[in-house]
């Protein structure tokens, strides 16, 4: 691999520029042209300040609803430096394939996504069911104990009123035996007629 001296890489740089118009507005802005360097494998050249701001001096304009500089896409003259350089083109080549091979393997990866997200909702669907039914086994046993706890308490509180029905019948019974003379015992002779 050729190593591209610093003077190479601005060269690249300024070149690709129009390039890096991603939302096609006619306009670059500072965060674009760092991107695009970026993608292109120049990301120290994307911090190189000074160049930024000799490409909006020579081309740049400031948008009326933007605070930000930006470099003006019409303005910037068309030349093609990199047809006629082979080692500048390979190094474009490279960064280019690295990003269709990084992009490749992003789109690999967003296919196999519905197929991860059948199996999860597969995955929530069958803990849900599970969920369900413990919670209805948990209603269920809540529903026994309660209906145990409602049947000891109606037992408990129909012994206390037997009790208490027993005790006042009793007291019934005392105190109508209260007063009254036992009945004289009835000797065999004298009830003979």
């Amino acid at each position: 691999m050729v190593a591209i001296d610093e003077r190479a890489r601005k060269s690249i740089a300024v070149s690709l520029l129009s390039c890096f118009d991603f939302v096609e507005r006619g306009f670059v802005d500072h965060e674009s042209w760092r991107r695009g360097l970026s993608m292109v494998l120049l990301p120290e050249v994307a911090e190189d300040d000074a160049l930024w701001g000799k490409l909006v001096s020579s081309y740049g304009t400031t948008m009326a609803d933007s605070k930000h500089e930006m470099v003006d896409v019409s303005r910037i003259p068309e030349r093609a430096p990199l047809a006629g350089d082979p080692i500048l083109m390979s190094h474009v080549m490279r960064a280019l394939m690295r990003a269709l091979h990084d992009l490749t393997e992003e789109v690999e990866l967003l296919k196999t996504l519905p197929r991860r997200t059948d199996a999860n909702r597969e995955e929530v669907e069958r803990l849900s069911a599970e969920t369900s039914a413990m919670r209805a086994h948990a209603r269920a046993q809540l529903e026994t104990r309660k209906a145990r706890t409602i049947m000891e308490a109606r037992r408990r509180v129909r012994a206390a009123v037997a009790s208490a029905v027993d005790v006042e019948v009793a007291n019934i019974f005392d105190g109508a035996c209260d007063g009254v003379a036992p009945a004289p015992e009835r000797s065999g002779s004298e009830g003979v007629a």
